[in-house]
């Protein structure tokens, strides 16, 4: 496949990567829940698949760089792993204890997932583009991902309706039993790699280390560690209005019919300004385009500090603007990671550095979780009930105040990270085969 065309065909894969992970923890609960699983059990489920999820993800990344098959080969066998898996979990059997086929199809699905995941984002850096055309892949691969996520959000109330959207999730099933390894196939058109990557020397690679080492190897790289905690910061402060976003608007605004318009309007507004950070990027640089972009989403989001009930007008300004800002912090940090190791001739250790930021994303939602959700408990707060004032304040402080607090942290931090600090030559890139 010519090399503008590889380059068209790879993003539209991240729509479906969204479509099947959103549904899994926001539906799975109610659509088991009917079939008689408990709450509590299924929580422990749930949970363990997200530590699986965590641990797995460097090791995943490991088996991209280092695997005779590669990222493409990972791709290849995890596609269909994953069809099969989604349609599984969203289609229970009748006649079959609902438990253990949770926790069967789950697992699969995990495993699965997070390496079709990783091993897409591993496809990026084969073309070896330059900082300009590698921001635009990346920026038009997460737009995919958001209009995916914007699916998920409104395809179960359309298939199932809306009193029970669990019920979308069969015929969503069927579509994805498809729409996972067909869209899968453009994507596996890229470029090949070169088989051993350079030194910055040009001498071939010492033979790497095996286990932990050679698992966790970006770690010894500087701006890489930097990189990785500003997005371990920035990510729990996007993480904490993520886990608290129902009880916000249904209790805070008294508008919980209105959550999937503001939803639809934040993932909109922040594919639409997809393009506008593109090119603030290539005018200021990554560094200064993301740290305008938390800017942006920290004054948005202390004004929804004080907003309280019936501001719906107010609070879907704040998700244009919150939206706005999350067009740059999914696009821009990847690409800074790939930009980093393209500059230091590392780009074979590309699964395993977005292995790593896959398991510092599932830690920002643990920490989240762990944060958000006993702070409220300790208040008093109970959804759907009448709230005593400072159950309502603290709801307000836990989802806006103190991601506020988190993304100005994260702000310092990538003030620190200079874009230009890579040890050796850019990497040569391979030609397209």
């Amino acid at each position: 496949m010519p090399r503008q065309l590889s380059i068209i065909a790879y993003p539209p894969f991240a729509s479906v990567l969204a479509l099947c992970s959103l549904p899994v923890f926001l539906w799975l609960p109610t659509l088991y829940g009917g079939l008689g699983v408990g709450l509590g059990l299924m929580g422990i489920v749930l949970l363990g698949a997200r530590l699986a999820d965590a641990v797995l993800d460097p090791w995943i990344g490991r088996g991209c760089d280092q695997w005779r098959i590669g990222p493409r080969g990972v791709l290849a066998l995890a596609a269909p792993c994953l069809a099969l898996s989604v349609a599984a979990l969203f289609r229970p059997p009748t006649g079959v204890s609902p438990l253990p086929w949770l926790a069967g199809s789950l697992a699969a699905f995990t495993v699965s997932f997070s390496a079709a995941s990783i091993a897409h984002t591993a496809l990026a850096m084969h073309w070896g583009a330059g900082e300009e055309e590698g921001t635009r892949i990346w920026t038009v691969r997460e737009a995919f991902g958001l209009l995916g996520t914007l699916a998920a959000t409104v395809l179960p109330h359309i298939l199932g309706g809306s009193e029970h959207p669990e019920r979308g999730l069969a015929p969503m099933a069927i579509g994805l039993l498809v729409a996972v390894p067909v869209l899968a196939l453009p994507a596996l058109m890229t470029p090949k790699t070169q088989t051993g990557a350079p030194e910055p020397n040009g001498e071939p690679p010492m033979p790497e280390e095996t286990g932990w080492r050679s698992t966790l190897a970006p770690l010894a790289d500087p701006v890489f560690r930097r990189l990785l905690a500003v997005f371990l910061v920035n990510g729990t402060a996007s993480a904490l209005p993520a886990s608290t976003v129902v009880f916000y608007v249904k209790d805070r605004l008294g508008a919980g019919t209105m959550l999937p318009i503001f939803l639809i309007v934040y993932m909109l507004a922040g594919a639409a300004g997809m393009p506008w950070w593109t090119q603030r990027a290539s005018s200021v640089g990554h560094r200064r385009a993301w740290q305008e972009a938390i800017m942006l989403a920290t004054g948005a989001f202390v004004w929804a500090t004080f907003l309280g009930e019936g501001a719906t007008w107010a609070y879907g300004a704040v998700c244009v603007a919150a939206g706005l800002a999350l067009g740059a912090e999914v696009a821009l940090p990847p690409a800074m990671v790939a930009n980093n190791l393209a500059k230091g001739g590392r780009t074979h250790l590309a699964g395993r550095a977005f292995g790593l930021m896959g398991t510092a994303g599932k830690i920002n939602l643990a920490i989240a979780s762990a944060i958000s959700l006993p702070l409220l408990e300790f208040v008093g707060f109970q959804t759907g009930k009448t709230n005593a004032t400072v159950a309502l304040v603290t709801l307000g402080i836990v989802y806006a105040g103190l991601p506020c607090a988190l993304k100005l942290w994260a702000w310092v931090l990538l003030g620190r990270v200079a874009e230009t600090q890579a040890a050796g030559p850019p990497a040569q890139a391979p030609e397209a085969r």
